[in-house]
Protein backbone atom coordinates (compact mmCIF):
# COMPACT_ATOMS: atom_id res chain seq x y z
CA UNK A 1 0.00 0.00 0.00
CA UNK A 2 1.19 3.47 -0.80
CA UNK A 3 1.07 6.15 1.83
CA UNK A 4 -1.31 8.99 1.07
CA UNK A 5 0.56 12.12 0.12
CA UNK A 6 0.21 15.02 2.52
CA UNK A 7 -1.24 18.09 0.93
CA UNK A 8 0.76 21.18 1.69
CA UNK A 9 -1.09 23.63 3.91
CA UNK A 10 -0.61 27.27 2.97
CA UNK A 11 -0.92 29.83 5.72
CA UNK A 12 0.88 33.00 6.72
CA UNK A 13 3.32 31.00 8.86
CA UNK A 14 4.50 28.89 5.92
CA UNK A 15 4.84 32.02 3.77
CA UNK A 16 7.15 33.89 6.15
CA UNK A 17 9.11 30.79 7.18
CA UNK A 18 11.90 31.21 4.52
CA UNK A 19 12.43 34.85 5.52
CA UNK A 20 12.68 33.96 9.18
CA UNK A 21 15.02 31.07 8.53
CA UNK A 22 17.38 33.59 6.95
CA UNK A 23 16.74 35.96 9.85
CA UNK A 24 17.60 33.19 12.29
CA UNK A 25 20.98 32.71 10.57
CA UNK A 26 21.67 36.45 10.95
CA UNK A 27 20.56 36.52 14.60
CA UNK A 28 17.38 38.54 14.00
CA UNK A 29 14.96 35.75 14.89
CA UNK A 30 15.36 33.54 17.96
CA UNK A 31 12.01 31.76 17.51
CA UNK A 32 10.64 28.55 16.03
CA UNK A 33 7.28 27.97 14.33
CA UNK A 34 5.29 25.05 15.76
CA UNK A 35 2.64 22.99 13.90
CA UNK A 36 -0.85 24.39 13.46
CA UNK A 37 -2.77 24.67 16.72
CA UNK A 38 -5.15 27.56 17.28
CA UNK A 39 -5.32 26.92 21.01
CA UNK A 40 -1.63 27.61 21.51
CA UNK A 41 0.92 30.14 20.38
CA UNK A 42 2.56 28.89 17.20
CA UNK A 43 5.77 30.87 17.65
CA UNK A 44 7.97 29.68 20.48
CA UNK A 45 11.26 30.98 21.81
CA UNK A 46 14.23 28.90 20.72
CA UNK A 47 16.91 28.49 23.38
CA UNK A 48 19.51 27.78 20.73
CA UNK A 49 18.39 30.89 18.82
CA UNK A 50 18.76 33.06 21.92
CA UNK A 51 22.25 31.71 22.63
CA UNK A 52 23.24 32.13 18.98
CA UNK A 53 21.99 35.74 18.88
CA UNK A 54 23.89 36.61 22.08
CA UNK A 55 27.01 34.96 20.65
CA UNK A 56 26.68 36.92 17.40
CA UNK A 57 26.22 40.21 19.27
CA UNK A 58 29.29 39.48 21.38
CA UNK A 59 31.33 38.55 18.29
CA UNK A 60 30.40 41.80 16.52
CA UNK A 61 31.27 43.91 19.57
CA UNK A 62 34.61 42.15 20.14
CA UNK A 63 35.49 42.41 16.44
CA UNK A 64 34.74 46.12 16.41
CA UNK A 65 36.90 46.69 19.48
CA UNK A 66 39.81 44.80 17.92
CA UNK A 67 39.53 46.69 14.62
CA UNK A 68 39.23 50.02 16.45
CA UNK A 69 42.39 49.28 18.42
CA UNK A 70 44.35 48.13 15.35
CA UNK A 71 42.81 50.30 12.63
CA UNK A 72 46.21 51.98 12.14
CA UNK A 73 47.42 48.68 10.65
CA UNK A 74 45.07 48.92 7.65
CA UNK A 75 47.47 48.73 4.67
CA UNK A 76 47.47 50.83 1.51
CA UNK A 77 45.20 53.54 2.93
CA UNK A 78 45.73 56.97 4.41
CA UNK A 79 44.51 58.49 7.64
CA UNK A 80 41.46 59.98 5.96
CA UNK A 81 40.29 56.60 4.65
CA UNK A 82 40.95 54.92 8.00
CA UNK A 83 38.72 57.48 9.69
CA UNK A 84 35.93 56.79 7.20
CA UNK A 85 36.27 53.04 7.72
CA UNK A 86 36.09 53.47 11.49
CA UNK A 87 32.97 55.66 11.32
CA UNK A 88 31.27 53.20 8.97
CA UNK A 89 32.14 50.25 11.17
CA UNK A 90 30.89 51.90 14.37
CA UNK A 91 27.62 53.01 12.73
CA UNK A 92 26.92 49.65 11.08
CA UNK A 93 27.73 47.69 14.22
CA UNK A 94 25.65 49.93 16.49
CA UNK A 95 22.57 49.59 14.27
CA UNK A 96 23.02 45.82 13.92
CA UNK A 97 23.62 45.13 17.62
CA UNK A 98 20.70 47.30 18.77
CA UNK A 99 18.42 45.71 16.17
CA UNK A 100 19.32 42.19 17.25
CA UNK A 101 18.88 43.14 20.91
CA UNK A 102 15.38 44.51 20.31
CA UNK A 103 14.33 41.46 18.29
CA UNK A 104 15.65 39.22 21.05
CA UNK A 105 13.63 40.92 23.79
CA UNK A 106 10.05 41.32 22.62
CA UNK A 107 9.52 40.23 19.01
CA UNK A 108 8.01 36.83 19.83
CA UNK A 109 4.84 38.00 21.61
CA UNK A 110 4.11 40.70 19.07
CA UNK A 111 4.79 38.31 16.20
CA UNK A 112 2.33 35.79 17.65
CA UNK A 113 -0.38 38.43 17.94
CA UNK A 114 0.19 39.87 14.46
CA UNK A 115 0.20 36.52 12.65
CA UNK A 116 -2.83 35.28 14.58
CA UNK A 117 -4.84 38.37 13.60
CA UNK A 118 -3.82 37.96 9.96
CA UNK A 119 -4.84 34.29 10.12
CA UNK A 120 -8.27 35.25 11.46
CA UNK A 121 -8.66 37.84 8.69
CA UNK A 122 -7.77 35.31 6.00
CA UNK A 123 -10.13 32.70 7.41
CA UNK A 124 -13.04 35.14 7.52
CA UNK A 125 -12.73 37.42 4.54
CA UNK A 126 -10.10 36.44 2.03
CA UNK A 127 -11.88 33.78 -0.01
CA UNK A 128 -8.89 33.48 -2.33
CA UNK A 129 -6.29 33.44 0.42
CA UNK A 130 -4.53 30.26 -0.82
CA UNK A 131 -3.62 31.80 -4.18
CA UNK A 132 -2.73 35.07 -2.45
CA UNK A 133 -0.45 33.29 0.00
CA UNK A 134 1.27 31.41 -2.80
CA UNK A 135 1.92 34.67 -4.62
CA UNK A 136 3.26 36.24 -1.43
CA UNK A 137 5.48 33.21 -0.85
CA UNK A 138 7.00 33.47 -4.32
CA UNK A 139 7.59 37.18 -3.83
CA UNK A 140 9.40 36.63 -0.52
CA UNK A 141 11.50 33.84 -2.04
CA UNK A 142 12.58 36.13 -4.90
CA UNK A 143 13.51 38.85 -2.41
CA UNK A 144 15.63 36.45 -0.37
CA UNK A 145 17.37 35.07 -3.45
CA UNK A 146 18.12 38.58 -4.75
CA UNK A 147 19.54 39.75 -1.41
CA UNK A 148 21.81 36.73 -1.07
CA UNK A 149 23.11 36.90 -4.64
CA UNK A 150 23.64 40.67 -4.53
CA UNK A 151 25.60 40.66 -1.28
CA UNK A 152 27.62 37.63 -2.36
CA UNK A 153 28.66 39.31 -5.63
CA UNK A 154 29.60 42.62 -3.99
CA UNK A 155 31.44 40.89 -1.16
CA UNK A 156 33.35 38.66 -3.61
CA UNK A 157 34.54 41.67 -5.61
CA UNK A 158 35.73 43.48 -2.49
CA UNK A 159 37.33 40.35 -1.07
CA UNK A 160 39.31 39.74 -4.26
CA UNK A 161 40.38 43.38 -4.29
CA UNK A 162 41.63 43.14 -0.71
CA UNK A 163 43.49 39.85 -1.13
CA UNK A 164 45.38 41.22 -4.13
CA UNK A 165 47.01 43.88 -1.96
CA UNK A 166 50.02 43.75 0.30
CA UNK A 167 50.52 44.10 4.03
CA UNK A 168 48.35 42.92 6.91
CA UNK A 169 45.44 41.44 4.96
CA UNK A 170 43.91 39.66 7.97
CA UNK A 171 42.48 42.85 9.44
CA UNK A 172 41.05 43.75 6.01
CA UNK A 173 39.23 40.41 5.82
CA UNK A 174 37.87 40.75 9.34
CA UNK A 175 36.71 44.27 8.56
CA UNK A 176 34.95 43.16 5.37
CA UNK A 177 33.17 40.23 7.05
CA UNK A 178 32.00 42.35 9.97
CA UNK A 179 30.92 45.24 7.75
CA UNK A 180 28.95 43.10 5.32
CA UNK A 181 27.32 41.09 8.10
CA UNK A 182 26.10 44.27 9.80
CA UNK A 183 24.91 45.71 6.48
CA UNK A 184 23.04 42.51 5.66
CA UNK A 185 21.36 42.53 9.09
CA UNK A 186 20.20 46.10 8.51
CA UNK A 187 18.89 45.31 5.02
CA UNK A 188 17.11 42.21 6.32
CA UNK A 189 15.43 44.24 9.07
CA UNK A 190 14.11 46.71 6.50
CA UNK A 191 12.95 43.79 4.32
CA UNK A 192 10.97 42.30 7.20
CA UNK A 193 9.33 45.63 7.94
CA UNK A 194 8.43 46.34 4.31
CA UNK A 195 6.90 42.88 3.87
CA UNK A 196 4.73 43.26 6.97
CA UNK A 197 3.52 46.70 5.85
CA UNK A 198 2.75 45.44 2.34
CA UNK A 199 0.90 42.49 3.85
CA UNK A 200 -1.23 44.90 5.88
CA UNK A 201 -1.85 46.99 2.75
CA UNK A 202 -2.98 43.84 0.96
CA UNK A 203 -5.46 43.06 3.74
CA UNK A 204 -6.81 46.62 3.65
CA UNK A 205 -7.32 46.29 -0.09
CA UNK A 206 -9.17 43.01 0.42
CA UNK A 207 -11.38 44.66 3.03
CA UNK A 208 -12.18 47.57 0.71
CA UNK A 209 -13.08 45.20 -2.11
CA UNK A 210 -15.36 43.26 0.22
CA UNK A 211 -17.16 45.98 2.22
CA UNK A 212 -19.50 46.80 -0.65
CA UNK A 213 -20.30 43.13 -1.15
CA UNK A 214 -20.71 42.27 2.53
CA UNK A 215 -22.98 45.21 3.31
CA UNK A 216 -25.07 45.38 0.13
CA UNK A 217 -24.63 41.99 -1.62
CA UNK A 218 -23.54 43.48 -4.94
CA UNK A 219 -21.08 42.02 -7.36
CA UNK A 220 -17.80 43.68 -6.47
CA UNK A 221 -16.09 41.91 -9.36
CA UNK A 222 -17.71 44.21 -11.92
CA UNK A 223 -16.03 47.45 -12.84
CA UNK A 224 -17.59 50.59 -11.45
CA UNK A 225 -16.75 54.25 -11.16
CA UNK A 226 -17.65 57.01 -8.74
CA UNK A 227 -20.86 57.90 -10.61
CA UNK A 228 -22.06 54.29 -10.48
CA UNK A 229 -21.50 54.12 -6.74
CA UNK A 230 -23.12 57.50 -6.19
CA UNK A 231 -26.37 56.76 -8.03
CA UNK A 232 -26.84 53.07 -7.21
CA UNK A 233 -29.35 52.10 -4.55
CA UNK A 234 -29.29 49.15 -2.19
CA UNK A 235 -32.22 47.43 -3.92
CA UNK A 236 -30.30 45.45 -6.51
CA UNK A 237 -32.33 43.11 -8.67
CA UNK A 238 -29.35 41.34 -10.24
CA UNK A 239 -27.28 39.68 -7.53
CA UNK A 240 -25.19 36.64 -8.33
CA UNK A 241 -25.70 33.48 -6.34
CA UNK A 242 -21.93 33.27 -5.79
CA UNK A 243 -21.90 36.54 -3.86
CA UNK A 244 -24.93 35.49 -1.83
CA UNK A 245 -23.17 32.27 -0.88
CA UNK A 246 -20.03 34.19 0.02
CA UNK A 247 -22.01 36.53 2.29
CA UNK A 248 -23.72 33.60 4.01
CA UNK A 249 -20.44 31.73 4.48
CA UNK A 250 -18.86 34.86 5.90
CA UNK A 251 -21.76 35.21 8.35
CA UNK A 252 -21.31 31.64 9.58
CA UNK A 253 -17.52 31.99 9.90
CA UNK A 254 -17.81 35.32 11.69
CA UNK A 255 -20.30 33.95 14.21
CA UNK A 256 -18.06 30.94 14.83
CA UNK A 257 -14.94 33.05 15.42
CA UNK A 258 -16.79 35.51 17.66
CA UNK A 259 -18.18 32.67 19.73
CA UNK A 260 -14.78 30.97 19.99
CA UNK A 261 -12.47 33.92 20.63
CA UNK A 262 -14.75 36.78 21.71
CA UNK A 263 -17.28 34.67 23.66
CA UNK A 264 -20.06 36.44 21.78
CA UNK A 265 -21.87 34.85 18.88
CA UNK A 266 -23.91 37.98 17.95
CA UNK A 267 -26.86 35.62 17.70
CA UNK A 268 -29.41 37.93 19.28
CA UNK A 269 -27.65 41.26 18.80
CA UNK A 270 -29.76 42.43 15.85
CA UNK A 271 -32.88 40.26 16.19
CA UNK A 272 -35.20 43.30 16.35
CA UNK A 273 -33.65 45.01 13.32
CA UNK A 274 -35.22 45.22 9.89
CA UNK A 275 -32.00 44.00 8.21
CA UNK A 276 -30.18 41.84 10.78
CA UNK A 277 -27.91 40.17 8.23
CA UNK A 278 -26.70 43.46 6.76
CA UNK A 279 -26.11 44.89 10.22
CA UNK A 280 -24.16 41.81 11.19
CA UNK A 281 -21.96 42.00 8.09
CA UNK A 282 -21.37 45.72 8.57
CA UNK A 283 -20.44 45.22 12.22
CA UNK A 284 -18.12 42.42 11.12
CA UNK A 285 -16.42 44.78 8.66
CA UNK A 286 -15.88 47.25 11.50
CA UNK A 287 -14.34 44.53 13.64
CA UNK A 288 -12.06 43.44 10.80
CA UNK A 289 -10.88 47.01 10.28
CA UNK A 290 -10.23 47.28 14.01
CA UNK A 291 -8.23 44.06 13.68
CA UNK A 292 -6.07 45.65 10.99
CA UNK A 293 -5.52 48.84 13.00
CA UNK A 294 -4.38 46.70 15.93
CA UNK A 295 -1.98 44.98 13.55
CA UNK A 296 -0.64 48.38 12.43
CA UNK A 297 0.00 49.46 16.03
CA UNK A 298 1.74 46.15 16.75
CA UNK A 299 3.98 46.63 13.70
CA UNK A 300 4.87 50.09 15.03
CA UNK A 301 5.66 48.64 18.45
CA UNK A 302 7.65 45.79 16.95
CA UNK A 303 9.75 47.69 14.41
CA UNK A 304 9.51 51.32 15.57
CA UNK A 305 12.86 51.42 17.34
CA UNK A 306 14.58 49.37 14.66
CA UNK A 307 13.31 51.68 11.91
CA UNK A 308 14.44 54.69 13.95
CA UNK A 309 18.01 53.44 14.27
CA UNK A 310 18.07 52.12 10.68
CA UNK A 311 16.89 55.47 9.31
CA UNK A 312 19.36 57.37 11.47
CA UNK A 313 22.19 55.00 10.55
CA UNK A 314 21.39 55.22 6.83
CA UNK A 315 21.34 59.02 7.03
CA UNK A 316 24.73 59.16 8.78
CA UNK A 317 26.30 56.60 6.44
CA UNK A 318 25.02 58.42 3.36
CA UNK A 319 26.64 61.68 4.51
CA UNK A 320 29.92 59.92 5.35
CA UNK A 321 30.12 57.99 2.07
CA UNK A 322 29.13 60.87 -0.19
CA UNK A 323 31.47 63.33 1.51
CA UNK A 324 34.34 60.85 1.25
CA UNK A 325 33.51 60.06 -2.38
CA UNK A 326 33.35 63.71 -3.39
CA UNK A 327 36.55 64.50 -1.52
CA UNK A 328 38.34 61.53 -3.11
CA UNK A 329 37.13 62.57 -6.55
CA UNK A 330 38.40 66.13 -6.10
CA UNK A 331 41.81 64.97 -4.83
CA UNK A 332 42.19 61.89 -7.03
CA UNK A 333 45.44 62.99 -8.64
CA UNK A 334 47.07 63.67 -5.29
CA UNK A 335 46.00 60.40 -3.69
CA UNK A 336 48.30 57.38 -3.70
CA UNK A 337 45.82 54.98 -2.18
CA UNK A 338 45.22 51.75 -4.05
CA UNK A 339 41.95 50.95 -2.32
CA UNK A 340 39.20 53.47 -1.53
CA UNK A 341 35.97 51.94 -0.15
CA UNK A 342 34.86 48.30 0.39
CA UNK A 343 32.53 48.34 -2.61
CA UNK A 344 32.68 49.29 -6.28
CA UNK A 345 32.45 53.01 -5.45
CA UNK A 346 30.81 55.28 -2.87
CA UNK A 347 27.94 56.09 -5.21
CA UNK A 348 26.79 52.47 -5.24
CA UNK A 349 26.53 52.35 -1.45
CA UNK A 350 24.82 55.74 -1.44
CA UNK A 351 22.26 54.39 -3.92
CA UNK A 352 21.70 51.30 -1.75
CA UNK A 353 21.18 53.44 1.34
CA UNK A 354 18.77 55.70 -0.55
CA UNK A 355 16.75 52.67 -1.68
CA UNK A 356 16.65 51.47 1.94
CA UNK A 357 15.14 54.84 2.85
CA UNK A 358 12.64 54.83 -0.02
CA UNK A 359 11.23 51.30 0.38
CA UNK A 360 9.74 51.77 3.89
CA UNK A 361 8.33 55.15 2.89
CA UNK A 362 6.74 53.70 -0.26
CA UNK A 363 5.16 50.72 1.52
CA UNK A 364 3.85 52.83 4.43
CA UNK A 365 2.42 55.45 2.07
CA UNK A 366 0.67 52.72 0.07
CA UNK A 367 -0.92 51.25 3.21
CA UNK A 368 -2.02 54.68 4.45
CA UNK A 369 -3.53 55.53 1.06
CA UNK A 370 -5.46 52.26 1.09
CA UNK A 371 -6.84 53.19 4.50
CA UNK A 372 -7.94 56.55 3.09
CA UNK A 373 -9.73 54.66 0.31
CA UNK A 374 -11.78 52.94 3.02
CA UNK A 375 -12.87 56.34 4.33
CA UNK A 376 -13.87 57.45 0.82
CA UNK A 377 -15.83 54.23 0.26
CA UNK A 378 -17.83 54.60 3.48
CA UNK A 379 -18.53 58.26 2.75
CA UNK A 380 -19.90 57.35 -0.68
CA UNK A 381 -22.03 54.58 0.79
CA UNK A 382 -23.57 57.11 3.17
CA UNK A 383 -24.94 58.85 0.07
CA UNK A 384 -27.10 55.83 -0.76
CA UNK A 385 -30.87 56.27 -0.24
CA UNK A 386 -31.20 54.15 2.88
CA UNK A 387 -34.48 53.55 4.73
CA UNK A 388 -33.10 51.73 7.75
CA UNK A 389 -31.81 54.21 10.36
CA UNK A 390 -29.77 51.47 12.05
CA UNK A 391 -27.79 50.92 8.87
CA UNK A 392 -27.12 54.65 8.59
CA UNK A 393 -26.06 54.80 12.25
CA UNK A 394 -23.71 51.85 11.75
CA UNK A 395 -22.13 53.56 8.74
CA UNK A 396 -21.66 56.74 10.76
CA UNK A 397 -20.02 54.77 13.57
CA UNK A 398 -17.77 53.13 11.00
CA UNK A 399 -16.81 56.53 9.60
CA UNK A 400 -16.05 57.82 13.09
CA UNK A 401 -13.92 54.74 13.73
CA UNK A 402 -11.99 55.33 10.50
CA UNK A 403 -11.20 58.92 11.51
CA UNK A 404 -10.09 58.09 15.05
CA UNK A 405 -8.19 54.87 14.29
CA UNK A 406 -6.33 55.55 11.08
CA UNK A 407 -3.42 53.61 9.65
CA UNK A 408 -0.14 55.43 10.28
CA UNK A 409 3.42 54.22 10.71
CA UNK A 410 5.98 55.96 12.87
CA UNK A 411 9.48 55.43 14.23
CA UNK A 412 8.90 55.49 17.99
CA UNK A 413 6.83 58.65 17.55
CA UNK A 414 9.83 60.70 16.37
CA UNK A 415 8.54 60.96 12.80
CA UNK A 416 6.00 59.33 10.52
CA UNK A 417 7.26 56.99 7.84
CA UNK A 418 5.80 58.18 4.53
CA UNK A 419 6.64 60.16 1.42
CA UNK A 420 5.90 63.46 3.17
CA UNK A 421 9.21 63.25 5.03
CA UNK A 422 11.28 62.44 1.93
CA UNK A 423 11.86 66.11 1.13
CA UNK A 424 12.90 66.76 4.73
CA UNK A 425 15.46 63.95 4.67
CA UNK A 426 16.86 64.95 1.28
CA UNK A 427 17.06 68.62 2.19
CA UNK A 428 18.66 67.89 5.55
CA UNK A 429 21.12 65.50 3.95
CA UNK A 430 22.20 67.97 1.27
CA UNK A 431 22.61 70.75 3.84
CA UNK A 432 24.65 68.57 6.19
CA UNK A 433 26.73 67.25 3.28
CA UNK A 434 27.69 70.77 2.24
CA UNK A 435 28.61 71.62 5.82
CA UNK A 436 30.77 68.50 6.15
CA UNK A 437 32.54 69.19 2.85
CA UNK A 438 33.28 72.75 3.92
CA UNK A 439 34.54 71.53 7.29
CA UNK A 440 36.74 68.94 5.58
CA UNK A 441 38.19 71.59 3.31
CA UNK A 442 39.15 73.78 6.25
CA UNK A 443 40.31 71.12 8.72
CA UNK A 444 41.11 68.14 6.42
CA UNK A 445 39.02 65.91 8.69
CA UNK A 446 38.84 62.83 6.48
Amino acid sequence: MTKPSKKRVYDIYSVINPLYLLSKICGLSSVIITPKNFNQERIKTSLFGVIYTIFLISAIVITDICITVKYDELPNVGDRTRGVFLLELVTNSTVAVLGMGVSLMHHRKLMNAILFKITVFDELLNWRFVSTLRRNGRCIFIQILFLILFFMCVFLVDYLTVTNGEGNLCIWKIFLISSYLCNFIRVLTVTQYVNFVLLLKQKLQTLNNSIFLLTNSVNIGTEYNNQDILFKTTNFSETSQLNINFAENFKEKFQFWCKTYMHNGFKHAFKFSQNPDRLLRLRASRILYDLLTDTCHMINSMYGFQMLICTTGNFILTIIILSYGIKSLLSHDESKETYTLPVFNPLLWAAILFIMQICPMASCSAASNESENTVILIQKMLLFPENDPEIVAEFQLFLQQLKTRNIQFSAMGFFNINYKNLGTFVGGGVTLLLMVLQFQKVNNLF
